[in-house]
Order: structure tokens, then sequence, then C-alpha cells
């Protein structure tokens, strides 16, 4: 009992010492990473569209700043020209000093221009700006040095053409611009779409990653249970992973140890009583023998009579002993050496040594070969024959027939065992194959089987890699077809 606590302490604490995450843990970070693409997307969307928006406010505001310093630039200049001639016309120092001040805010206009405009756009409007400061740097001081004002008219007229020049560039400067910003929102929807295309299959190529690292342990994990599940104890199961499915991995691994530990308990068992029951029952039929041969003296007819039962209840026994021996050892006849075998010779030993017990009596028997010989496992196919062709024996009487037949495909070969007995029914055929599992269909004779040979034949075929199927009918016999893989076994012909 301290024992059986102290194993299942064991993968508590292995479990403790796990630092790996769980598999709801992994779930959560292959979904949080297979979701990154999209995220990155949508940020850069986000972050385009906040761009653009900033860019589009600035440009807007800028354009309308241009567009009201170009109207308060021409007016400026108006006003100048307006303020030289009424300076030359009255000569008041309050118009020479509203010709200066005019002056000054014509320049920070200029100024204010020159700091809005793009740099691409500002070639053309320094050379007007500068032609337009000289022109109007000249008409203060022509209107200082008191000149006639039609001296001026040329001034007037070339500071009136630079500055429609300046608002053709400022024009010019907006459309660039907008066109410009048609571009950069064009370039910027394009990326916007091209990291929308690779996100999508970059999520479905991350999820199927992460998906396929949950899903190896996962398929371990089934593995391991169906290897538990056909009684297969080697090899050893070793699950990596999330830690819970480790710990469900340590926890099928105490399991397969424990079954390996109780079969090979069960076959000792098994081994040391048939060991021990094979003694005292050979001594049995030796002195049944002796008995039979009068040798201790005369035997009378009825004594007779009841050795003869005791001498075919001993060998009924004694064929029981040996069908848990060879059930046994069917798991491991593959690790046998391979012989070259006459299936016929085989065949014809055998209905020899059953038919004899019939007195008779015993079913007709015939082969149908398809080639002579065979490199196998030897002693798995002679206990796969033997058990088939006395289960087929057993419940035929003299007017059925058994019939062996073997032949070959490219790949495959195979070997049938039919007979035309009463059959098994479809119930039933499902479960002919497990241990110690017996049919309804009475046998001839009173001795009851063992019902372990088909198990016996199944367990042949599963160490060999053999397909076996079972086609049968109520009153019409059974087929028993086997399917082998010539790529292990080497048919002569």
């Amino acid at each position: 009992m301290q024992q059986a606590k102290h194993d299942d302490i064991e993968p508590a604490a292995k479990w403790q010492r796990q630092r790996g995450p769980s598999l709801q843990q992994q779930w959560f970070l292959a979904t949080l990473l297979s979701m990154l693409p999209l995220i990155v997307a949508v940020s850069y969307a986000l972050w385009q569209l906040n761009e653009q928006s900033h860019s589009q406010s600035r440009q807007l505001r800028d354009q309308t700043l241009l567009g009201q310093l170009s109207v308060t630039l021409r007016k400026q200049t108006e006003d100048i020209e307006r303020a030289a001639r009424q300076y030359q016309l009255l000569r008041e120092d309050r118009f020479l000093t509203l010709l200066h001040q005019k002056h000054d805010k014509t320049l920070e206009s200029l100024l204010a221009i020159s700091l809005l405009l793009p740099l691409q756009d500002k070639t053309t409007y320094t050379e007007t700006s500068k032609s337009l400061k000289q022109h109007l740097a000249q008409i203060i001081q022509l209107s200082e040095s008191g000149h006639a004002p039609t001296s001026l008219d040329e001034h007037y007229r070339h500071a009136q053409q630079d500055n429609q020049k300046i608002r053709q560039t400022i024009a010019e400067a907006v459309d660039a611009s907008l066109h410009r910003n048609r571009d950069k929102l064009d370039t910027a929807r394009r990326h916007i779409l091209l990291t929308s295309a690779l996100a999508l299959p970059a999520t479905l190529l991350l999820l199927g990653f992460s998906s396929l690292l949950i899903s190896r342990s996962l398929g371990k994990l089934s593995k391991a249970i169906q290897q538990l599940g056909r009684g297969q104890w080697r090899p050893a199961i070793a699950i990596e992973g999330p830690a819970d499915l480790v710990r469900l991995g340590e926890r099928l691994e105490w399991m397969r140890a424990e079954l390996e530990n109780a079969e090979q308990q069960q076959e000792r068992l098994s081994r040391h009583i048939t060991h021990e029951l094979k003694s005292p029952l050979a001594a049995i039929i030796d002195a049944n023998e002796l008995l039979s041969e009068q040798l201790p003296g005369p035997v009378t007819r009825e004594q007779q009579r009841v050795l003869s039962i005791q001498r075919s209840q001993a060998n009924h026994l004694q064929e029981l002993i040996q069908q848990l021996l060879n059930y046994n050892a069917a798991a491991s006849v593959n690790h046998t050496p391979e012989e070259e075998l006459d299936l016929a010779a085989v065949c014809q030993r055998l209905f020899d040594t059953y038919r004899s017990r019939y007195f008779g009596n015993a079913p007709h028997c015939t082969v149908d070969s398809g080639f002579d010989q065979i490199r196998c496992h030897p002693l798995a196919i002679e206990m796969i024959l033997s058990n088939l062709i006395s289960n087929a024996l057993q419940y035929c009487d003299s007017s059925d027939t058994v019939t062996v037949r073997w032949w070959k495909t490219e790949h495959f070969w195979f070997l049938t065992v039919k007979d035309s007995g009463p059959g098994i029914p479809e119930e039933e055929q499902q479960r002919v194959f497990q241990a110690f599992e017996q049919g309804t269909v009475p046998r001839r004779g009173a001795l009851k089987g063992s019902g372990l040979g088909l198990a016996i034949v199944k367990d042949c075929a599963d160490s060999l890699g053999a397909q076996i199927t079972l086609n049968s009918e109520r009153d019409k016999g059974c087929e028993f077809t086997l399917r082998f893989s010539q790529l292990s076994q080497r048919v002569t012909d």
C-alpha cells in the first residue's frame, strides 16, 4: 500500500518540477503570436491614417495662410503705391512714415510666404520676391528724393507684375502640394493593402505552425494510448510539450510499466503452472499406457473403457496446456529466425495428426497451393495453420470439407482455411479472436475447447504484420484469410 502511494505521488512530484507552460498557456501564446501580423498591419494602417490626417491638416492650414498672405501682399503693395503718390503730392511726413510702415509689413509678408512655401517651390518665388523688394525700395528712395510721380510709374508696374507672379507661384505651389498629397495618400493606401495582404498568410502560417507544435504532442499522446490499447508495452512513453500533456504522459508511462509488469507476472505464472502440470500429466499418460498394455496384469473390458476415457481426457488436458503455452509464445514468434517452409508438407502432417483422432470419421481435407515454399517464421505459420485446421475439424463432420489454399499477388501472399461446417453467427464474429472466448455453435465430441485457438492465430498474425479476415454465414461454413506482405517474406515458386 505504501509503495502504491509512493508510485502515485511520484508523477505529481515530477509535475511540480515542471517549468513548461500548460496547454492553455501555449494556446494563448500561439494565438497571440498568430495575431501578431494582423496587429502589426492594423497598427501600421492606423499610423498611416494618423500621419495622413496630420499632413492634410497641416497642408490645409498652410494653404489657407498662403492664400491670406497672397491677398494681404497684393493689398500691401497697393497701399505702398497709394502712400507714395500721396507723399509726392502733399509732401507730408505722416505719409512717408506710413510708406515705411507699409514697406516693413510687406517684407514681413514676403518672409512669411517664404517660410510656408515648400522647398521645391521656393526657387521661382525667391527670384520674384527679390525683384519685388528692389522695386519697392526704389519707390521709397525716389519718393524721398522728390522725383516726379511719372518717374515711379515704371516701378509701380514692375511691383504689380511681381505681385502677380507671386500669386501665381503660390497657386502653383498649392496645386503641386495637393498633387503630392494625393500621391502620398495613394502610396499609403498601397502600403496598407500590401501589409494586409501579407499579414493574413503570415497569420495563417504562424497559426498552422503553432497548431503543428501542439498537435505533435497530442499525436504522440494518442499514439501512446493506441499503443497501450493494443497491448504493446514497448517502447516507453515520453511526451514532450505542454506541462499538462507531459504530466498525462508520465501517468501513461506509469500505467504502461504497471501493465507490462502485470503481463510479465502473468506469463511467469502461466509458465510455472503449465510446467508443474506437464510433469504429473506425463506420468499419468505413461501409467495409462502401462495399464493399457496390461504389463502389471490382465485388464477387463470395462477397465479398458475406463482407461480409454482417461487417456482421452489426459490427451485433451495436454492439448490445453500446449495451447496455453502457444498463446504465451504467440506475441514473440516474429523473433525466431526465418527458414524455408514447405506449406504443403506442413498441412499434410497436420491433417494426418488431427484426422487420426476421429477414427475414420474425419472431414475431407484438401490443399490448393499457388507456390511451393516460403521463407518465413515457421513457428508462427505452423501455429496459425495448426489452430485454424484444428478449429475447422472440430466443427465439421465426415461429410464436410476443409480446404487450405495459398496464392500470391505482386505485393502480398494469402493463406486461406475454409470449411463447409456450421459457420459462425454474425454477432459472434467480432469476439472469436478474443482469448478464452467460445461461441454457441457446438463442437464435435464431448470435450470442450480452451477458447485460445483463434486468439493464438490473431496474435501470430499481428506479430508478423499480417491482416486476418473472417467470412462466415450460419450453416455455410467459415473462411479465414490472412494477407502477408512479400517485402518481409520471400515466396519461392
